[in-house]
């Protein structure tokens, strides 16, 4: 009762600094005016859900992401905490993951300490955490754990995808490698929120699975969420080579790792022929597919990680499928990606005429609340060592 009183004390000190932020307007009551502002209008009932609970924003946008209640390990709040967690660590990913998804069609920078990283990802995120969720139920599928196996797993972005190892191993342990102490950081900030005893070993770097305790260590099971656009051909002929060394026959591999299938020319020449709109110009639209298609394929290394991993002695079973997605345009998002610091805009700069270039600024500007496609196409690795 003093934790949570105190939580609550403190939640109302806050509420008081900010008191003139506005209600976000589905929480509005809706019998008063609701056709004029669109009071209540896409409000979602929590006890019709599953849990009594469901994603949509409760707080004011400037409170949106603020933590008031860290709860302990004891009684109703320690069974509340694992599923906190999982929630949070979904949220990360969003916003982590946001841009390695598709670089061309970038909302976000890759630091969520920004404010504009913020303001997005808290907006969306209550659509995209399902969908993150589901991602790392696939990475897991048919994958049964034993009390005592030993995983190791390759992640970046969010522990998200190690909570089923996590919760499901006790007698033998779950080991976390990144690639840059930056990453470790970021994780083992994310990893305070568990209890100590059930948190996995944190290491930087694939040289450090032949130092100290991990000198003669193998794993029954190795599996990663991989940003395959980040890592050079020497980068993943190491990485292989580093797991399969800590790897005996019959030791289970699973990767999960995705590409964008479109960039923004394609989906703008969709979009305007769903409209059966007449563009005089569509001549460049299809010059842009071009280009842009030709980055993508070029930032694709899967073929590169299957071959080295047959080298190795890996006997690969390879699922894939595609995911369609939808982007709201706005005028934000529009001078976001023509800023000159974006992947999309040095493409374009360096590419084209500045005449297109204010062409496709322009057509993107006249789509503004329109639903813009996007299409990822998702990877799942699962190997055996034979050998």
């Amino acid at each position: 009762r003093a934790i949570v009183s105190l939580v609550f004390f403190e939640a109302q000190k806050i509420v008081r600094k900010i008191s003139s932020e506005s209600i976000p307007n589905h929480l509005r009551d809706s019998h008063k005016d609701q056709l004029q502002s669109g009071d209540g209008i896409g409000y979602k009932y929590p006890h019709l859900y599953p849990d009594h609970w469901v994603e949509q924003q409760y707080l004011p946008d400037l409170l949106n992401g603020t933590i008031f209640w860290r709860p302990t390990t004891q009684g109703w709040e320690g069974k509340k905490k694992t599923q906190i967690l999982k929630r949070r660590a979904a949220q990360i990913a969003v916003i982590e993951e946001s841009k390695n998804e598709n670089p061309l069609l970038s909302i976000v920078d890759n630091d969520p300490k920004l404010d504009s990283v913020k303001k997005w990802a808290f907006s969306n995120l209550f659509k995209e955490e399902q969908r993150f969720e589901n991602l790392a139920k696939k990475l897991w599928e048919n994958i049964i754990f034993k009390r005592n196996d030993r995983v190791l797993i390759i992640i970046d972005s969010s522990i998200l995808w190690a909570f089923s190892p996590i919760q499901s191993i006790i007698e033998g342990g779950v080991t976390i490698v990144t690639s840059s102490t930056a990453y470790l950081e970021k994780l083992a900030l994310q990893l305070e929120f568990l209890d100590p005893i059930y948190r996995p070993t944190l290491i930087s770097g694939f040289s450090k699975l032949n130092e100290g305790i991990f000198t003669n260590q193998k794993f029954e099971i190795i599996a990663g969420r991989i940003n395959l656009q980040e890592k050079s051909q020497k980068e993943i002929e190491f990485m292989i080579e580093s797991i399969s060394s800590k790897s005996t026959l019959g030791t289970k591999l699973i990767f999960l790792f995705s590409f964008a299938n479109i960039g923004p020319a394609r989906a703008l020449k969709s979009l305007i022929e769903k409209n059966k709109v007449s563009f005089q110009n569509i001549h460049l639209l299809d010059e842009l597919i071009d280009l842009e298609n030709t980055w993508l394929d070029s930032n694709r290394n899967e073929k590169k990680l299957l071959e080295t991993l047959e080298q190795f002695g890996w006997e690969i079973n390879l699922d894939k499928w595609e995911e369609n997605l939808s982007l709201i345009l706005d005028n934000k998002i529009v001078s976001r990606w023509f800023d000159k610091k974006q992947t999309y805009y040095k493409l374009l700069k360096n590419n084209v005429s500045q005449e297109v270039l204010d062409i496709v600024r322009q057509l993107l500007n006249t789509y503004s609340g329109y639903h813009l496609d996007q299409q990822l196409i998702h990877f799942r690795v699962r190997a055996n060592l034979t050998r």
